[in-house]
């Protein structure tokens, strides 16, 4: 065995072309041995090989595509792929619609709040000035009122047989008279003001002024009468003082009425407000 490989690097040049037959007759028994197990298995290889191969030169390669569209496991990947970016898709709008919502909640929570708050502020000025409103004119009523009954003949001095009750009658007269010039006073003065505040508080509402103007004329030519009257007619009869400045009175306290009217229509109920989300939104956006 040691002899192999100086054999077979001994073959000479000119046996490379010749055939297997050939070499083999003139090659040792141990070389033609190598040689015939070399062919075996080169043939061998060379069947094998077909066999193997046969399967895919037979049948065509499928593209990505077909794998994809024309199987049964392609279909269903595909199936749900789409499945799931669609409801991904759902999810995210649904998600998003919940946002949106939830600002629009918060949003007219806060403005709610803040609206509320607002009127509130508001209502309560609004309220104190129609307050005022109504005491200053009750007391320039009730003082004209006064000085009217000053001509009675129960105030008199003459009519009272002692000193003490003429100055008591004196006294009571004076503090009527005092009373009605302080409201005079005080009317004179707040006119202006509360005519542009009545303006500020009720603005575009036309009948609330202008009721406002009737009451302001007419409680002015009542004042007016009552102090003429204590004037020109110092001592009157009952019948005179009880149809003194009765015109102007009766014209006074209609004015009054429409004034009163006016200012009930043009108020704002909140809870009126509340009951829907359009009356909400419709006051705020005013």
């Amino acid at each position: 065995m040691q002899d192999k490989p100086t054999e077979k690097h001994n073959i000479p040049a000119k046996q490379e072309n010749e055939t297997p037959a050939e070499r083999a007759q003139e090659w040792s028994e141990s070389q033609s041995l190598m040689l015939r197990h070399e062919e075996f298995i080169a043939e061998v290889m060379r069947r094998r090989r077909p066999e193997e191969t046969s399967g895919t030169d037979t049948q065509p390669q499928k593209t990505w595509k077909q794998i994809l569209f024309e199987t049964s496991g392609g279909t269903a990947l595909i199936n749900v792929i789409i499945g799931g970016a669609f409801v991904t898709i759902i999810s995210i709008l649904i998600q998003q619609g919940f946002k949106e919502r939830e600002v629009r909640q918060a949003y007219l929570k806060a403005s709610s709040e803040q609206a509320l708050l607002a009127y509130k502020e508001y209502s309560d000025r609004e309220q104190e000035i129609v307050k005022e409103i109504y005491e200053v004119i009750g007391k320039c009523i009730s003082s004209s009122d006064d000085i009217i009954d000053l001509t009675r003949p129960e105030f008199d001095p003459e009519k009272y047989p002692t000193q003490s009750l003429r100055d008591e009658v004196t006294k009571d007269a004076v503090s009527l008279q005092e009373k009605y010039s302080e409201a005079a006073t005080q009317w004179r003065a707040s006119q202006a003001k509360l005519k542009l505040l009545i303006a500020y508080y009720h603005p575009s509402q036309p009948e609330v002024t202008n009721g406002w103007d009737g009451v302001q004329k007419s409680l002015t030519a009542y004042m007016k009468c009552a102090r003429l009257h204590t004037v020109n007619s110092p001592k009157s009869s009952t019948e005179q003082v009880e149809g003194a400045c009765k015109p102007e009175k009766e014209e006074l306290y209609k004015h009054l009425a429409a004034f009163t009217s006016a200012l009930e229509k043009s108020r704002h109920y909140p809870w009126k407000v509340w009951e829907s989300p359009e009356k909400l939104r419709d006051e705020l956006e005013k």
